[in-house]
């Protein structure tokens, strides 16, 4: 296949020691796609023959492939700043090497960033696609809402307006933005976790920057099973530290750090019976000044038992409903060695899960 030099999009995929999920579902759905001027950077974080292997290969194949071989392994952050980096495109999609793009979320994106453009409303935009979060017990649409007017990025994340009503994250695999952007503002350098939010709560501080969110579903973050996952295993005191000092860089409101604390925090430390973050995480929500909900949310957290809290929430929660969109199929085996990657490992991968 001939090279593509100038392609439009990139697609930024950091991976490591998972080549069955890589070559079995990222990769192939960001090779779908319905929009066809792009790329592909794999970028390999540390050493992983396997991975190298099957990459070399693919490449040859097919010149939409760029593997990014970093030396040793440097993090989420990190790799897909390299991937950027590497990226000839003037736009930048992100995908975690165990999530899918749906065909037709490239040609969304740039429909929104390109409306954006067009209407002259910012130089810098940054669009958020909507996604289905997969478990082992269904699929579940988000995000709830769009953005109040006027709403920050920050509270749109973080902060819940009504005691019933869930926060809007979002993962790193529903960002596109340009590469311009990401060069003026990547991801933080070394940050183990909440790299998504810290990039978003970053780059929206920013006046030129204007994010533009859609309910329309374009990605499928899969979450749960029996793989290991950053965003299952928090630790709290790295990641207090990271809120309380983005509190008071002013990039999160009371009512965010309020929402974070009461959202991740407390209800990991809790489930894992780790009393003595009980002290610093009260301090935060004195620092938060929350409103009266969230206090009460907080010592609901604390006070009532894990398995009552459990009850109430399955009996006033959304169930996930059975799969909404099918899986991407699988890419067809590049040779004999390929077949090797169908069955779906279990070992982990440094390249943080996000949400």
């Amino acid at each position: 296949m001939e090279e593509n030099l100038s392609p439009l999009i990139s697609v930024v995929i950091p991976t490591r020691q998972r080549p069955s999920l890589l070559m079995n579902r990222s990769l192939p759905s960001a090779l779908a796609q319905s929009y066809s001027n792009l790329e592909v950077v794999v970028v390999v974080d540390g050493p992983d023959p396997e991975t190298v292997n099957a990459l070399t290969e693919l490449a040859q194949q097919d010149s939409r492939v760029r593997p990014v071989f970093l030396p040793h392994n440097m993090g989420g952050s990190d790799a897909r700043n390299a991937g950027v980096q590497a990226a000839r495109g003037e736009w930048i999609a992100f995908l975690d090497d165990d999530d899918e793009m749906l065909p037709h979320n490239l040609e969304q994106h740039l429909e929104a960033v390109a409306q954006a453009i067009s209407r002259r409303e910012t130089p810098l935009p940054v669009s958020i696609c909507g996604s289905v979060t997969r478990t082992p017990g269904g699929d579940t649409p988000g995000p709830a809402r769009l953005p109040d007017p006027g709403e920050s990025v920050g509270d749109y994340m973080m902060a819940r307006r009504t005691l019933r009503e869930p926060e809007c994250g979002f993962m790193t695999s529903a960002i596109f933005c340009s590469r311009e952007l990401l060069l003026i503002h990547p991801f933080r350098s070394g940050l183990p976790r909440q790299q998504d939010c810290d990039w978003a709560l970053r780059a929206s501080a920013d006046p030129q920057v204007r994010f533009y969110f859609t309910q329309q579903v374009a990605t499928i973050w899969y979450f749960g099973g029996d793989r290991r996952q950053i965003t299952k295993t928090l630790h709290w005191p790295q990641s207090l530290a990271w809120v309380l000092e983005s509190h008071e860089a002013g990039l999160v409101s009371g009512k965010a750090l309020a929402g974070f604390v009461n959202g991740n925090l407390a209800p990991y430390a809790r489930s894992h019976n780790q009393y003595r973050a009980l002290l610093p995480l009260t301090r935060a929500m004195f620092i938060a000044r929350p409103r009266i909900f969230e206090w009460l949310r907080f010592a609901f957290i604390w006070g009532v038992p894990i398995p009552v809290r459990q009850m109430l929430r399955r009996l006033r929660s959304r169930p996930a409903q059975p799969a909404l969109i099918p899986e991407v199929p699988s890419m067809p085996p590049i040779s004999q060695s390929a077949t090797a990657y169908l069955p779906l490992p279990t070992h982990s991968s440094s390249v943080e899960k996000t949400g």
